[in-house]
């Protein structure tokens, strides 16, 4: 798993990590939070879930919120992925260029498939109409506290937090194809 990184640097003992990985028709996306304090706000609530009993919300980035951003090599559009700890919501966006449009519109390219949550981890595997060969990525999270709010991400290229900044898309993924 890769570590992500906070924002800026802070003394309370909260981590987070993740792994993306690329198959035909799929992505999958695995995140640790590492809370043992149990400092997080809204943090992970294990269960199993499938993709009928999970539902869209908007705005999940405004509480503890885990997140995936990709792009094909060489495009300004993206998608952007919101995961609810609670693992009950979730959202879909996709961009034509840098927050465009704005309003985001949600996205019908891929469908929450499963979602399995323990006391520490998320995992999530998304479906999507169009086959997948190579992706730039970046996994993110807003990890909220009761002293602060912090921005964790496998790259920040901005000067505040700002995960839709195309150089953050530091992850290149490609589905491993068999001989």
């Amino acid at each position: 798993m890769l570590v992500l990184s906070p924002f800026e640097s802070h003394l309370e003992p909260v981590g987070l990590s993740g792994e993306i990985s690329l198959e035909t028709h799929s992505l999958e996306l695995r995140f640790r939070l590492s809370d043992p304090q149990s400092l997080v706000q809204d943090s992970l609530q294990a269960g199993m879930f499938s993709g009928t009993e999970l539902q869209r919300a908007d705005g999940l980035w405004q509480t503890t919120c885990l997140e995936a951003f990709w792009a094909l090599p060489g495009e300004k559009a993206y998608w952007e992925l919101n995961l609810s700890p609670s693992g009950k919501k979730w959202a879909l966006y996709r961009f034509t260029d840098y927050r465009q449009p704005s309003p985001p519109a949600p996205s019908a390219d891929f469908t929450v498939e499963r979602l399995a949550i323990t006391a520490d981890t998320l995992y999530c595997k998304l479906t999507g109409k169009k086959e997948l060969v190579e992706i730039d990525a970046s996994l993110c999270g807003v990890v909220r506290t009761a002293k602060a709010t912090y921005y964790y991400s496998t790259r920040h290229a901005g000067a505040k937090p700002d995960f839709h900044l195309r150089n953050s898309f530091s992850l290149r993924c490609e589905r491993i194809v068999a001989p």
